[in-house]
């Protein structure tokens, strides 16, 4: 390849190389001397962490899943402290243009990964074509179209939609069986029936039913860090169980009950800016803070001050949340201050009790599903008020106030991800069939969020018509459970580029 267009070359257009796998040949070799084959090159990724995930590669004799991540410089890996990133443990390969360190590179944990220089395995390409901007734009679909597109589209709608439910409702299953071992790994674990240690606590626990509040409470927090913090919220959820949170919530008006859950919420998470230099603040000294965050912090302060004493095992290190390529909406900050609106609302006594009772209460067979789905989310449909409505972290304010604790989409989510399934497993491990059966067909009319990036992909790939709004497609399309489908079908087929077993060319 021309050595003028390689010295100009962005890392962009160079990860666009590998996206577009254009090479002189299959038959690569690592530093090493290893022979390296491709079998998929790793879902591109816009997010925190390596640059391609879940790739599959033969490295050697050995066939090996993981993630790539791709380089100008083998020095790039040093310059960009992923030695010090345990978010590339997984890192199998690192690509680079050219070699300027003969050594390979080291992972956090302490792993060697192979490096493949492709400066000598690049082929001529029509750069124009290749270096499109839609390609770099991160609402690009997840891959490009399939090559059975046509074919797909052909196929009868009704063969299509009844394997979309099946695909759902094998779905749902997974996500009941997940919760199943999350509840059962609770219960061998020691401290969760324990008293709390915040101060100030009157209140006799556990509640009946608070492994089950426990358990909503966990999937809500891990949701709300969607799409790269879930794994730090779950965490979160598990250090500072719903127990302690309770002790709190019994104290003082709504605003005072508030205040103390934002205090213990962000300082157990480590969000709370212990200096000027925090990463969670972003500003770079006293003066940019606005007047309003200075009272809030300063409140906030005082109240985890109390509190800071008895958590001391407890709290997470600011450096475990990603900050990195997310929307502000997004932010763990935000997030979580404005969860504990929902948190200062809970029932006095069982949130799983609650909802049990909301869905067996009796109602007219032609509206009980409708009154259900409002009702449901008008439980996590809570306004906010304060300083959260116009600040997303500790920076600057925002320009539209923010009028809700959980957006509409997110909320849906929530209920389709978190709490049917959990519901689920309650009526099935109770041994209430009524309930059960009553959750199940909740789920299968239950309104469809906004449609996603998998989602639209599917919907283009299955369907001839071109719009990508929910209730477009005719009847079936604007409920929940067919979007799960397209998911699941993403992910069983398509995002591993099983084409050869996809059920839609058996028809």
């Amino acid at each position: 390849m021309n050595s003028k267009i390689l010295v100009n070359l962005t890392e962009r257009q160079f990860l666009q190389i590998w996206y577009s796998q254009n090479l002189k040949t299959i038959y690569l070799t690592a530093t090493d001397g290893r022979k390296i084959e491709v079998i998929r090159r790793g879902k591109w990724n816009f997010d925190t962490g390596p640059d391609f995930k879940s790739a599959l590669l033969r490295i050697g004799n050995q066939l090996q899943q993981g993630d790539v991540e791709v380089h100008l410089r083998t020095t790039d890996w040093y310059a960009h402290q992923h030695d010090k990133d345990p978010h590339y443990n997984q890192v199998i390969l690192h690509v680079v243009l050219w070699e300027d360190l003969k050594n390979p590179v080291i992972r956090q944990d302490g792993q060697q990964v192979p490096t493949l220089v492709l400066e000598h395995f690049l082929k001529q390409v029509d750069f124009q074509r290749l270096f499109k901007p839609h390609l770099s734009q991160r609402n690009r679909s997840p891959q490009t179209p399939s090559s059975c597109l046509e074919e797909i589209k052909m196929l009868p709608r009704k063969k299509l939609m009844e394997l979309l439910q099946e695909k759902a409702d094998l779905r749902f299953q997974q996500k009941v069986r997940r919760f199943e071992a999350r509840y059962r790994d609770g219960e061998k674990k020691e401290g969760r029936k324990e008293k709390s240690t915040l101060p100030y606590s009157s209140t006799p626990w556990p509640l009946p039913g608070s492994d089950w509040d426990q358990l909503i409470y966990e999937g809500f927090l891990e949701a709300l860090g969607y799409p790269i913090n879930k794994k730090p919220c779950l965490k979160l959820a598990q250090l500072l169980p719903l127990e302690s949170l309770r002790n709190v919530i019994t104290r003082g008006g709504e605003e005072s009950k508030v205040l103390w859950l934002q205090a213990v919420l962000l300082g157990a998470a480590g969000l709370l800016p212990a200096s000027l230099s925090s990463p969670v603040l972003k500003v770079a000294d006293q003066e940019n803070l606005d007047w309003e965050t200075k009272s809030y912090l300063d409140e906030i302060y005082s109240l985890w001050g109390m509190l800071k004493p008895c958590l001391a095992e407890v709290q997470m290190q600011p450096e475990e949340w990603q900050f990195f390529r997310i929307r502000p909406l997004n932010s763990p900050i935000g997030r979580l201050a404005r969860f504990s609106f929902v948190l200062a609302k809970l029932p006095p006594s069982s949130w799983i009790h609650s909802y049990v009772t909301l869905l067996t209460d009796s109602q007219e067979p032609s509206s009980w599903r409708a009154e259900t789905v409002k009702k449901l989310e008008a439980s996590l449909w809570v306004p906010i008020s304060g300083y959260w409505t116009c600040h997303n972290g500790f920076s600057s304010g925002i320009s539209s106030p923010i009028r809700f604790a959980i957006g509409r989409n997110t909320l849906r989510e929530m209920v389709i991800n978190v709490l049917l399934p959990i519901l689920y497993f309650y009526a099935e491990k109770t041994s209430q069939p009524h309930l059960q059966e009553r959750v199940y067909q909740l789920y299968q009319v239950y309104p469809a969020p906004a449609y996603n990036r998998v989602t639209r992909f599917m919907v283009e790939n299955l369907f001839q018509e071109d719009s990508t709004e929910p209730g477009q497609f005719g009847q079936g399309m604007g409920y929940a459970r067919i979007h799960q489908g397209l998911i699941q079908l993403h992910t069983e087929l398509c995002q591993m580029k099983g084409c050869l077993t996809c059920p839609y060319r058996t028809f």
